[in-house]
């Protein structure tokens, strides 16, 4: 009689692991803070995890490996914080530095697209075929590694709820309410304010529609 309770007591124990691969290649070193506790509550659990951020969290688990790409968007950044300190003001609703933006990206747009896919290390777990059972990410560009490894996707928003990443999602936002995470003021707003909000808002799920979809052309070739 007890052989059957020990085998059913020893079935419920096993845990089923997946190995997980968090990709995030742009942004501040907050987005990897809020990021770090997942990662550690997935290594608790058992499960095994690799990254490809742009910044060490510093973990160090047997079941974890730690890839570390160059931060793609640094010089970026560095020559559009230098183009915004020269316009001053409002910058978030002044159309000039929109086209400047437009131009830029569009020089930098296969840099973009692939240089967090061809460092070597990412190079090595791509051609070694290895199994990944999820990726979780926070820009839509990254779903390519979900298609390179046959796998779901899980999206993040490290910087709270963010109507550009939450698409298909059924969740709602109401921006007369909740500011957008561009702009320069915060609740409670006026209806003027109200009024930016909404505008930035459609705005910022354009660029990022053709952001993405400029990111995929060049992501295409490398597929095939």
């Amino acid at each position: 009689m007890m052989l059957p309770g020990l085998v059913l007591c020893s079935l419920l124990s096993i845990t089923s692991c997946h190995h997980v691969l968090f990709v995030h290649t742009l942004g501040t070193k907050s987005h990897l803070i809020q990021m770090k506790p997942v990662v550690e509550e997935m290594l608790e659990r058992g499960h095994t995890v690799t990254t490809v951020f742009f910044d060490s969290i510093k973990i160090k688990h047997r079941n974890y490996t730690d890839i570390v790409i160059p931060n793609i968007l640094e010089s970026v950044w560095a020559e559009a914080s230098k183009k915004i300190m020269e316009k001053g003001g409002n910058t978030a609703f002044n159309p000039s530095i929109w086209w400047w933006a437009y131009n830029f990206y569009t020089s930098k747009m296969e840099q973009l697209s692939l240089g967090h896919i061809k460092p070597d290390e990412v190079m090595k777990l791509i051609r070694d075929r290895t199994k990944i059972d999820a990726v979780i990410t926070m820009m839509p560009s990254n779903a390519i590694f979900a298609e390179i490894f046959d796998c779901p996707v899980i999206f993040i928003s490290p910087p709270g709820p963010v109507s550009i990443l939450m698409k298909g999602t059924t969740n709602v936002i109401n921006h007369s309410i909740q500011p957008y995470i561009t702009v320069p003021f915060i609740e409670p707003m006026t209806f003027s304010e109200r009024i930016k909000n909404h505008f930035m808002v459609n705005f910022g799920s354009v660029y990022m529609d053709w952001l993405t979809n400029s990111m995929f052309e060049h992501q295409q070739k490398f597929l095939k």
